[in-house]
């Protein structure tokens, strides 16, 4: 959940609307309260247009408020026409605009969902399947095959490629290395129980959501997909969690143990290696180079894998890209070929520093060649002293571990 709150895109927005629709969805069943239906449906229209993954959730609502409610509610009709009108005026803010300016195909086409399942040359009635055992059972932990990209020579960025994608594409680990089986465990547990309250609801919730999050994916995840479409559940999951902690001074503890693991390995060492740069002490991304074969980017001691270079790069696109035409333009080729490769090198380093005009209105040049985010901000200085980053971390790990001793304390504060 921590990596969708920094990541440039909407995901955690639609979280929040889709668990807040379900809770008015399902506190207004309760009460038969049609105000709260009303409410849901606008949340889950809210949710579609800040993100299309909340189209399972709309469905397995839609479906259950169909099936269940309409034929049991009076005044249904009635309801359903004002939950439609107002879902179309909030709706239509967006796809009205869009089909107007862009048309019907590239409003409701050009989603992954359509454009992955056009390129998707496998069998399509075996890649929700494979998907599904894919997000559950992490196949990075037995498959080699898919960690051939997590090779590099710094040694902490091969251990953030395995804890990221294991944090971020299992639906089970997405909630903690050690919270997430116990959700399973608490959830399976409390299912077996005759006496649980609204079993089906929670059930076709889980269920359906699962399945059509799965299936709306167009392409294959073979190292899962829960950062995809299931991230309201991870939430739902963790609530679930918080509100079901067994009165267990060794099961809290082991809790604990597992809230650090997390911080250490799927919080600070992933913002750690996000905020490495270049120092005068190590070397850790290089410019473009002109090899014999092409234009590359040489490798160092510290170097981290390639999707980490494209990112650097892209964040000193204009000055990477002036210090690499220059040093290219003492390459002599030796052959036609090689003559080619460096006249399309010079192209593609040219295309990249005109981009900043193009397409940045100059802000690469105006900033030195290069932009900044937020993440910068927590770079260890080049003293190797304590940063702001290390201060801040500590102090929010420090907390932790001060409320989970209190709460244990809390529970067995003798009588």
């Amino acid at each position: 959940m921590v990596h969708e709150s920094i990541y440039t895109w909407t995901k955690a927005f639609t979280v929040f609307y889709v668990v807040m629709a379900i809770w008015f969805y399902y506190s207004g069943w309760k009460e038969k309260d049609f105000t709260r239906f009303a409410a849901a449906s606008l949340a889950l229209s809210t949710a579609m247009l800040v993100h299309y993954s909340a189209a399972p959730y709309v469905l397995c609502l839609a479906l259950h408020f169909f099936v269940i409610l309409v034929r049991t509610h009076e005044r249904k009709w009635r309801e359903l026409a004002w939950i439609v009108a107002l879902n179309l005026c909030l709706l239509g803010t967006w796809f009205g605009w869009s089909m107007k300016t862009y048309g019907v195909d590239a409003t409701f086409k050009s989603n992954t969902t359509v454009t992955d399942s056009a390129k998707y040359t496998g069998r399509p009635w075996l890649k929700v399947p494979a998907n599904l055992v894919d997000t559950l059972l992490p196949r990075i932990l037995y498959d080699a095959r898919y960690t051939v990209g997590f090779q590099q020579n710094n040694p902490l960025g091969v251990i953030r490629d395995y804890a990221f994608t294991l944090y971020q594409q299992n639906l089970i680990f997405a909630m903690g290395v050690i919270s997430g089986p116990i959700v399973l465990f608490l959830l399976i547990r409390n299912f077996l129980q005759k006496d649980i309250t609204d079993k089906p609801f929670w059930c076709w919730l889980i269920g359906f959501s699962i399945l059509m999050g799965i299936a709306s994916f167009g392409g294959r995840a073979a190292l899962g997909m829960a950062n995809i479409t299931l991230l309201p559940l991870i939430a739902i999951g963790l609530a679930f969690l918080a509100s079901h902690v067994p009165v267990n001074k060794h099961l809290i503890q082991l809790l604990l143990i597992g809230l650090c693991f997390d911080f250490l390995f799927g919080i600070y060492l992933q913002t750690h290696i996000q905020s490495m740069e270049n120092s005068p002490q190590s070397t850790i991304f290089s410019d473009y180079a002109m090899y014999p074969s092409g234009l590359k980017s040489p490798d160092t001691p510290d170097s981290l894998n390639h999707t980490a270079w494209v990112n650097w790069y892209e964040k000193h696109q204009l000055a990477s890209s002036e210090r690499a035409l220059k040093q290219i333009a003492s390459f002599h080729p030796a052959n036609p070929i090689q003559a080619t490769m460096w006249d399309d090198a010079r192209k593609t380093l040219k295309s990249n520093i005109d981009d900043d005009a193009l397409n940045w209105q100059g802000w690469y040049q105006r900033h030195g060649g290069s932009i900044s985010y937020m993440g910068d901000l927590f770079q260890v200085d080049e003293r190797g002293g304590w940063s702001v980053r290390v201060v801040l971390f500590i102090s929010m790990f420090g907390i932790a571990i001060m409320f989970m001793r209190q709460r244990i304390n809390t529970l067995f504060k003798p009588v």
